[in-house]
C-alpha cells in the first residue's frame, strides 16, 4: 500500500497543491513551519478522518477561507486502487468521497488508506492522561475495523446521553427509568470496542516488548497491558463482557447519580506501560517514555500489516533530531524498507546516506514543494 499522490486545497499554509510520492522512500526537507509536518498530518487525516495534531478541525482550514480539501491516490496490493477525498468547513462538517462517489458518514473513508505516524509528541502519549493512549487505540483500531467505527460512534452517542440524564436526574428533572436504556445501549457498543481493544493490544504488546529490547540492546524489558475498568478476563467472549459492563454499570448508577457522570466503560479505560517491574508513565525517565512510545509505534506497524495484509504508509516526523545515532540507525532499520515512507526533517543529513540514494527528496519552502532528486 502507498499513496501515489496528494493535493491539498486550503490546507494549513497551502492554497493549492498537489505532490507526488514514490513507493519508497519520500523525503520532505526544508526550514522549520514551512509546511513539512502538515503533509504528513494530511496523509493521516486521509487515513484516519482526524489530525494526530489538533482535535479542533476548523484549524487545517487556510487562513480566510470557508473550506479545505485533500485528496489522496491510493495503490493497494489486497484490495482495488482507491482515490479518498475529504472536505472540511468552518462548522466543522466533513464530506468525503470514495472514487468519486459521496459517502453519507465518515465512517466508510476510514479504512481506505492506512498509515502509522511518528512525532516529537508521541512521548506524550506514553507519560500524559490516559485520554491520549484511548485516543491511540481508536484512531488505530478504527483503521482496521469499520465495526470498530461504528461501535465507537455508538457508545459516544449513549454516553453523551446517560450523562446528560444524569445531570439532569441530579438536578430533580428527567425520567430515571431511562438509565436502563442507555445502560443497554452501553453495553452494546462497550463491549464490542472492549474486546476488539484487548485483542489489539494483545497483539501490539509482544511486538513492542521485542522491539523495545531491541533499541535497548536488551538491557531492559517492557510489559504492555490493557488496564479495563471493569473486571475482564484475558480471552472473554463480547457476550461476556456485555453483561460484566451491564452489571457494573447497574452497580454505578447510585454513584453515578450523585457525581452526574458515567464511571464506568471504555470510556474510562487506559493502557498500561511498565519498564523493569515500574509503571513507565509515572516513573520512568524520559529516554525510556521515548523508547516506549517508538516502540508502541514500531510495533503497530507489525499489527496494522497483520490485519489489512500489507504495509501502512509509515510518516517519520522529524522524530530523528530527538535521538541518539545508535537509536537512529535502529529506528531506520526498523521502519524503512518495510514499504512507504514519508519523512519530514530540517536536516537531512542526520540521516543514513545509504537510505537516501533511492529516495525522493522534495524541498518545502513558503508553502510550495520542489522535487530536489527522484
Amino acid at each position: 500500500m502507498y499513496i501515489t499522490r496528494v493535493s491539498l486545497t486550503d490546507y494549513r499554509c497551502f492554497s493549492e497543491l498537489s505532490i507526488g510520492f514514490g513507493p519508497g522512500l519520500n523525503v520532505l526537507t526544508g526550514r522549520n513551519a514551512q509546511g513539512k509536518s502538515a503533509i504528513l498530518e494530511s496523509v493521516y487525516l486521509l487515513a484516519t478522518s482526524k489530525s494526530h495534531r489538533t482535535s479542533k478541525d476548523q484549524e487545517l482550514i487556510r487562513f480566510d477561507q470557508n473550506v479545505s480539501r485533500v485528496v489522496g491516490s491510493v495503490m493497494r496490493s489486497s484490495r482495488n486502487d482507491a482515490v479518498i477525498e475529504m472536505a472540511i468547513d468552518r462548522s466543522g462538517k466533513k464530506l468525503v468521497k470514495v472514487d468519486g462517489s459521496r459517502k453519507t458518514r465518515v465512517s466508510e473513508m476510514v479504512g481506505q488508506l492506512a498509515a502509522v505516524i511518528f512525532s516529537g509528541s508521541d512521548i506524550e502519549m506514553v507519560k500524559g492522561e490516559p485520554e491520549l493512549r484511548r485516543r491511540f487505540l481508536n484512531l488505530e483500531i478504527s483503521q482496521t475495523s469499520p465495526k470498530y467505527v461504528i461501535s465507537f460512534a455508538g457508545y459516544k452517542r449513549a454516553l453523551e446521553q446517560r450523562n446528560t440524564l444524569l445531570r439532569n436526574l441530579k438536578n430533580g428533572t428527567g425520567e430515571p427509568e431511562q438509565l436502563d436504556v442507555w445502560d443497554d445501549q452501553l453495553s452494546a457498543y462497550g463491549s464490542a470496542m472492549m474486546k476488539q481493544r484487548s485483542e489489539f493490544i494483545e497483539g501490539l504488546a509482544k511486538t513492542s516488548s521485542e522491539i523495545y529490547s531491541f533499541l535497548t540492546d536488551s538491557v531492559e524489558h517492557m510489559r504492555v497491558a490493557y488496564k479495563s475498568s471493569i473486571n475482564m478476563d484475558s480471552g472473554a467472549s463480547e457476550e461476556d463482557i456485555s453483561m460484566a459492563l451491564a452489571k457494573r454499570l447497574k452497580a454505578r448508577q447510585e454513584l453515578d447519580l450523585q457525581r452526574g457522570t458515567t464511571s464506568v466503560g471504555p470510556h474510562r479505560d487506559d493502557v498500561y506501560l511498565e519498564v523493569q517491574g515500574t509503571s513507565v508513565r509515572d516513573f520512568g525517565s524520559q529516554g525510556q517514555q521515548r523508547c516506549a512510545a517508538i516502540a508502541l509505534k514500531l510495533a503497530e506497524i507489525s499489527v496494522l500489516e497483520s490485519y489489512i495484509g500489507e504495509c501502512p504508509v509509515i510518516l517519520l516526523d522529524e522524530i530523528t533530531a530527538e535521538l541518539d545515532e545508535s537509536r537512529r540507525r535502529r529506528i531506520t532499520q526498523l521502519a524503512m524498507g518495510k514499504g512507504q515512507t514519508i519523512l519530514a526533517t530540517a536536516n537531512p543529513g542526520e540521516l543514513d546516506s545509504g537510505a537516501l540514494e533511492d529516495a525522493v527528496v522534495l524541498e518545502v519552502e513558503s508553502g510550495s514543494v520542489t522535487q530536489v532528486r527522484r
